[in-house]
């Protein structure tokens, strides 16, 4: 009797996602869920950002939503950027246009 033999199961092609401004930080710690209005804004963009590595748009939009609240130009930058592309993976256009527009962006992000 011939012990049958198994092909590897073929490796998933990699999926473009946009790179998260900032270092990559593991994406563990975004794994359960949490209330977003219940971090600062600045917690909030890091864990909007985590949440779109493990592809989570849904849930990353509202962290990005939080982080709009900065008092920081720079996070709020980053957070209008971020929320926009969440919607963009939810294949929301229209809300990721409204996104995009909340802050003033770079013209490589445009």
């Amino acid at each position: 009797m011939s012990a049958a033999v198994r092909a590897p199961a073929p490796a998933r092609p990699p999926v473009s996602r946009t790179v998260a401004p900032g270092p990559a930080p593991s994406s563990a710690g975004c794994r359960d869920s949490i209330d977003a209005r219940r971090l600062t804004p600045e917690a909030a963009l890091q864990r909007g950002w985590c949440l779109m590595r493990i592809d989570r748009p849904l849930e990353a939009a509202p962290a990005f939503e939080v982080a709009l609240l900065s008092n920081s130009e720079a996070v709020r930058r980053d957070a209008a950027y971020g929320q926009s592309n969440a919607y963009l993976s939810a294949g929301q256009a229209d809300r990721a246009a409204i996104a995009a527009s909340r802050a003033p962006q770079s013209r490589e992000r445009q």
